[in-house]
């Protein structure tokens, strides 16, 4: 009986003593905000193209390779 009750107590003792080394842990990467990222590291959104009567996309100006009408900036 004696074992069994120092068994308890240890026990206790270890998971109380867990808790307290994760309340006492310093934030990881991901809790912590990141910084802006700087001009050189942002790329310049390119420009798109869509053609009005097929819907088809394009990252270049000129004719719908589809049916040959003219891309509209968007």
């Amino acid at each position: 009986m004696k074992k069994l009750a120092l068994l308890g107590v240890v026990l206790m003792m270890g998971s109380s003593l867990t808790i307290a080394a994760e309340e006492t842990k310093p934030p990881t990467t991901a809790n912590t905000t990141q910084s802006q990222p700087t001009k050189k590291k942002m790329k310049k959104a390119k420009a798109m193209y869509k053609c009005e009567h097929c819907g088809m996309t394009s990252n270049k100006p000129g004719k719908c390779s589809m049916c040959n009408v003219d891309m509209k900036k968007v």
